[in-house]
């Protein structure tokens, strides 16, 4: 009989093995870091629906972070309310991220969504209007504090 050694673990099995190049809502968790942003990059992501065809995205990489992070809608324009819609002036910004209840189509999951910086001076309101939805998602991105360092990612280059 094999015999495996290890330590007993507690909580999301993604969290573990999602074995994913972009970062998870699952893995960041109640965290809120602070995030430095490091470079910016588009290309075709896989779909999450079954037989769907790959689309084009927008990612982000993080300093303090090996993951890259897939931007939806929501979170580009939020982004760009605070630095502009020209991603080239966004590398050394910072974002302060949090996780939330989101609707993934006809479901909703835990998703990623961006707080704030602390390269704002003040609170800027986002209005973001989406296909099929009659009201607006209004959305204030906030002022935030610094945060330790490694963003509270635990995952350091």
């Amino acid at each position: 009989m094999q015999r495996y050694e290890g330590e007993q673990y507690q909580g999301n099995w993604q969290a573990i093995v999602g074995g994913s190049r972009f970062v998870s809502a699952v893995e960041i968790g109640d965290a809120t870091p602070t995030l430095t942003i490091d470079r910016v990059h588009t290309g075709l992501v896989e779909s999450m629906d079954p037989g769907g065809e790959p689309s084009r995205k927008l990612w982000i990489y993080f300093r303090e972070a090996s993951k890259g992070w897939i931007l939806n809608v929501t979170n580009s324009k939020c982004i760009a309310a605070m630095f502009g819609n020209d991603v080239s002036e966004w590398p050394g910004k910072r974002l302060t991220i949090h996780t939330e209840e989101v609707r993934f189509g006809p479901r909703k999951e835990l998703g990623i969504r961006v707080t704030g910086s602390p390269d704002i001076d003040a609170p800027v309101r986002v209005e973001i209007k989406m296909p099929r939805r009659t009201k607006p998602d209004v959305r204030t991105m906030q002022p935030t504090g610094n945060d330790d360092g490694n963003g509270g990612m635990g995952d350091r280059e």
